[in-house]
C-alpha cells in the first residue's frame, strides 16, 4: 500500500521478512508497504496484439504532452503506455495498450526489469475508469499482482485493463492483465 509520495531520484531501502510483508523506505519515512496475498479475477480473454497496437496508435493519450508520468506520459525516457478503450470488445469498458520494452528496460540477464513490469500493470488500470468517468487525478494506493512466468525482452506485450467494481466514492477497481504477443497471459493484477 502506497502510504506516501516516492521521491524521485533518491535510493529506497526495502526490508522483506521471513512471512513476506515488505517494507519500502527512505530514512525514517514509509513510503510504501506489502504482505502476501492471494486472489482470483474472472479477466477477459486475450484481445490480441494488433488491437492494443491500434488502442495505442488512436489513444487521445498521445497529444497531453504535459503528462510527465513514466509510464502513461510523453516523456522519451518513459514506457509511454498509451491506452485507449477497445469498442468493439466485450465486456464494455476495456482499455488495451502496446507495452514497448527499449534496452534500458532490460537487466543483463535479459529479463525486464521489476519497476519496469510493475509499471506496466500500473496506468492502464486508471485508463479503465479515466476514460469512462473523467477525474482530475488518480494514484494508485493499492496493487496485488499475480505473476505466471518470468517477462524476457524477446518477447512483445500488451496490457489490458478493465473495471472489477463500481466505484466508490473516491475509490476506483480495476485489473490489468498482461500478455505476450501470441496472447499468452504472464500477469494479472486488482488494484484499488
Amino acid at each position: 500500500m502506497l502510504k506516501s509520495p516516492p521521491p524521485l531520484e533518491t535510493d529506497l531501502r526495502l526490508i522483506i521478512d521471513k512471512e513476506g510483508f515488505m517494507e519500502l523506505s527512505v530514512q525514517d519515512l514509509v513510503i510504501a508497504s506489502g504482505v502476501p496475498v492471494s486472489f482470483n479475477i474472472n479477466y477477459p480473454s486475450p484481445v490480441g496484439y494488433e488491437n492494443a497496437l491500434q488502442a495505442t496508435n488512436f489513444s487521445p493519450l498521445r497529444t497531453i504532452t504535459e503528462n510527465t508520468c513514466f509510464g502513461c506520459g510523453a516523456r522519451p525516457d518513459g514506457m509511454q503506455l498509451y491506452s485507449d478503450i477497445l469498442n468493439s470488445y466485450k465486456p464494455d469498458k476495456i482499455v488495451a495498450s502496446k507495452v514497448e520494452i527499449t534496452d534500458e528496460f532490460v537487466d543483463d540477464s535479459g529479463n525486464i526489469k521489476n519497476k519496469i513490469f510493475w509499471t506496466s500493470l500500473d496506468c492502464p488500470g486508471a485508463h479503465a475508469y479515466m476514460f469512462f468517468d473523467p477525474f482530475p487525478f488518480v494514484v494508485l494506493g493499492r496493487m496485488a499482482v499475480h505473476k505466471l512466468k518470468p517477462t524476457h525482452s524477446n518477447q512483445e506485450y500488451y496490457v489490458v485493463a478493465w473495471q472489477i467494481a463500481e466505484k466508490e466514492k473516491r475509490k476506483y477497481y480495476t485489473s490489468t492483465a498482461l500478455h505476450s504477443a501470441d496472447d499468452e497471459l504472464y500477469a494479472f493484477t486488482k488494484q484499488t
